[in-house]
């Protein structure tokens, strides 16, 4: 049955792609190309005037609703647009205008804002170059155009917030703090193209927040906390106890089960006199629950200490679930991306949580400061993030759960954060952009933190959200989780982007063209798509794909990888048929 739809999606996107390349060979002509585009024009109220250049394009300009722009159109599918001159910076100002665009193009894969320097005026122009289609010029086609120029609009007033807002910023400031951010987020990214290095996960607790059993599983395995049926501990015995005591227990019941402290087993005291007490622990719990397939399911955490470090005592632990049967069918049943064991490390806080408490004040009545006195630039991004709710619990929620997240804690990070969403969510709606923005931000922090647990499902309810907002980082998030979780649309999502950034490539003709970041966007596009080319076994095209990868730096170790295991795949069908063979 599963061989049977998987040929039929074959075929279906065979059919799809089949149509794409009929598409591709639809001809068009200047002359019927300028006369959709006088007609749109004219349909627009647009006055324009026409003309011929030497490369055999035909240059209009017009103005609409107070902005000047050109259309280049051809004898191809594609108008380019340009949105000359809507803003103008001083030389002085170079490094702030390169870090202005970058981070507006982060935010767009159709649109992008350029510039160029005029010597006459000793000052660099801005313009924002985009393009649009000339299939489907039904007539709706002048609604579509007039949607894509108000677009353009919207992009010149982002890209004005970015600049102003940043400018006495980092007059003063060092750019690298900002851009190390933006560093960690790619670096965080191009991490998940991997899936077979574990993420180190990091959940911190202490006194008074403890992690318990239930918690710890409920995060890790979905599993509900009445579905505990049989726990022990064994660890060696205590300097203070006989052999009789406490080294080794057992718990049969649920509740008691679900609400046990996991640190109590290895750490002793409170506060400042918290200390380790053993020098490991074995846990072993027995989880009987309806989607348990072939009975009753095996898990076993191993507890490690592994130091100290700024007044935090830190463990290791290592989680494994065992498979449930040697039957191959109950494999096949449990065939799911999730993985069957982790190793991460828990930080126990020995300071006072009420030291916490006032960092929090501190800093949301700083946050409060700066807006009234109209310094949002100054804001931290943990102080953006608190301010998305007034709430103190949730601001509480927003801040630390950004620190956490920003540090790698993403356990810890993800139980703020959720509970953060779930209460600003229903505001969505009578939102403004900067509720909006902020919101986005955290629908993608959660998503990445489930990700980094290789919850690829859970992250993508998350970050489907923010495919609509055609950021770069939202995007390469999401299509690392369609990937990463064998989701179906993924080769046809990714086919399409990379045939939208090339067709943008083929049009840029500007001095300083395409930016590092749609660049390297496409890189990461190519390299996802070879993935996916692997996996449904088309050898030959991955191949082929990663030999031209080997001279690109940026691809060059993923090419080389994935190269050695396409061999090691056909030695094995080699091997395989030989046996068969015999």
């Amino acid at each position: 049955m599963k061989k049977w739809l998987a040929r039929k999606l074959r075929e279906l996107l065979s059919v799809r792609s089949s149509e794409k390349r009929s598409l591709h060979r639809v001809k068009f002509s200047l002359e019927e190309n300028e006369e959709k585009v006088s007609n749109v024009l004219t349909l627009l109220g647009a006055q324009y005037n026409r003309v011929e250049l030497e490369d055999g394009r035909v240059l209009y300009n017009f103005d609409f609703q107070g902005g000047r722009f050109r259309f280049f159109v051809s004898d191809e599918r594609y108008v380019k647009i340009l949105f000359p001159y809507f803003y103008s910076v001083d030389p002085e100002n170079l490094n702030l205008l390169r870090f202005s665009c970058n981070e507006c193009n982060l935010m767009s894969i159709v649109s992008k804002v350029v510039y160029t320097f005029n010597e006459k005026g000793n000052q660099y122009g801005v313009h924002i170059q985009s393009s649009f289609s000339m299939e489907n010029s039904d007539e709706s086609f002048d609604l579509r155009i007039s949607d894509i120029l108000k677009g353009i609009f919207e992009f010149s007033r982002k890209f004005r917030d970015v600049f102003e807002s940043q400018m006495d910023k980092f007059r003063q400031v060092d750019t690298e703090e900002a851009i190390s951010a933006k560093e960690r987020n790619i670096f965080l990214l191009r991490e998940q193209e991997i899936q077979h290095i574990m993420p180190t996960y990091r959940w911190r607790v202490n006194g008074s927040e403890k992690m318990t059993i239930g918690q710890f599983f409920d995060k890790l395995f979905d599993l509900p906390t009445d579905s505990f049926s049989y726990m022990t501990l064994s660890r060696p015995p205590h300097a203070s106890e006989n052999k009789e005591g406490q080294s080794c227990f057992s718990l049969t019941d649920a509740d008691e089960i679900a609400n046990y402290d996991v640190l109590s087993a290895i750490v002793e005291g409170e506060g400042k006199e918290a200390h380790f007490s053993y020098d490991w622990v074995e846990i072993t719990l027995w989880v009987n629950h309806s989607m348990a397939a072939g009975g009753p399911q095996l898990y076993t955490i191993m507890m490690q200490p592994t130091g100290e470090i700024k007044g935090s005592l830190y463990v290791r632990l290592t989680v494994c679930q065992a498979p449930v049967s040697n039957s191959k069918n109950v494999l096949e049943e449990n065939d799911t991306p999730n993985p069957l064991s982790y190793s991460f490390v828990i930080a126990y806080d020995r300071t006072d949580p009420s030291e916490r408490l006032q960092e929090f004040k501190f800093m949301m009545q700083d946050a409060m400061d700066k807006v009234e006195e109209h310094r949002e630039s100054e804001l931290t991004e943990e102080q953006n993030m608190m301010l998305t709710n007034m709430d103190n619990d949730i601001s509480y929620a927003l801040y630390f759960g950004t620190r956490y997240y920003s540090s790698g804690r993403y356990f810890e990070a993800l139980i703020l954060l959720e509970k953060a969403y779930w209460a600003s969510q229903e505001k969505f709606e009578d939102g403004d952009d900067h509720f909006c923005d902020r919101f986005f931000q955290l629908c993608y922090y959660i998503g990445c933190c489930h990700a980094e647990l290789k919850h690829y499902q859970k992250a993508l309810y998350y970050l489907q959200i923010l495919y609509p907002v055609k950021s770069i980082h939202y995007t390469m998030a999401y299509i690392n989780s369609l990937v990463n979780s064998g989701d179906f649309r993924a080769a046809r999502v990714v086919d399409d982007l990379i045939e939208g950034v090339n067709n943008t490539l083929k049009e840029d003709d500007s001095e300083s063209g395409p930016s590092q970041d749609v660049l390297d966007f496409l890189d990461f596009l190519r390299r996802r798509k070879i993935y996916l080319q692997v996996e449904r076994n088309e050898l030959d095209e991955a191949e082929e794909e990663c030999k031209k990868m080997l001279e690109e730096p940026n691809n060059n170790s993923f090419a080389l990888t994935e190269l050695a295991y396409i061999q090691s795949i056909r030695r094995e069908d080699e091997e395989e048929a030989m046996m068969e063979d015999k």
